[in-house]
């Protein structure tokens, strides 16, 4: 059975092989505070709150506000990639309307 070993005897420790680097367990800084290229050649990213047309079976049933169960019993085409299904965010917004009330 492994034994635990101490993190703080480990940095102390000043006999550790040379070969190894030391390990860094501080927090990750934020992106924020990251340097950013200022050229602009430079790749523009994509903003979250843009949709894409196709989506996966769960990012789908989050579109339309429903639960992965009810969004296999709505019926609606598909796209069969791999074991992956992809719905077209079209034929939701469709479906979305046929079942709007007035």
């Amino acid at each position: 059975m492994p034994t635990r070993t101490n993190i703080s005897r480990i940095r102390q420790d000043s006999s550790a092989p040379s070969g190894q680097l030391p390990l860094d367990f501080s927090t990750p800084a934020s992106p924020s505070l990251l340097s950013r290229p200022k050229s602009s050649s430079a790749v523009r990213e994509v903003p979250p709150t843009t949709t894409a047309r196709y989506l996966t079976r769960r990012e789908a049933a989050a579109y339309v506000c429903c639960s992965l169960r009810f969004l296999d019993g709505m019926e609606l085409p598909f796209i069969r990639k791999g074991r992956c299904k992809v719905y077209d965010r079209i034929d939701l917004d469709a479906r979305m309307q046929q079942d709007k009330c007035c």
